[in-house]
């Protein structure tokens, strides 16, 4: 039985192509370690601390978001901000 070997041009072109592949997925791993650290930095900003996020009363901030409500006897308004007076028969 006769053994199948590789032509000696083969071996170059496939040394070369797995080195492209290392670069290309370097590359990619690089652009995702990035974008990772990025959606970090945004989860760690607290937007309450300006200017209350925006909330008329309360704001509390998680995760990169921050949601508004109100005290007791108000409801939250349809613009997700403002506070209104519950009115009381």
């Amino acid at each position: 039985m006769e053994k199948k070997r590789f032509s000696k041009d083969l071996v170059p072109r496939l040394i070369i192509s797995i080195i492209i592949m290392c670069l290309v997925l370097g590359t990619i791993m690089t652009y995702v370690i990035k974008v990772r650290r990025a959606i970090d930095a945004v989860e760690d900003v607290d937007h309450c601390v300006d200017r209350n996020g925006g909330c008329e009363q309360i704001c509390t901030s998680y995760e990169g978001f921050s949601n508004c409500s109100c005290l007791p006897g108000y409801k939250l308004g349809s613009d997700r901000k403002s506070c209104y007076t519950i009115k009381t028969a």
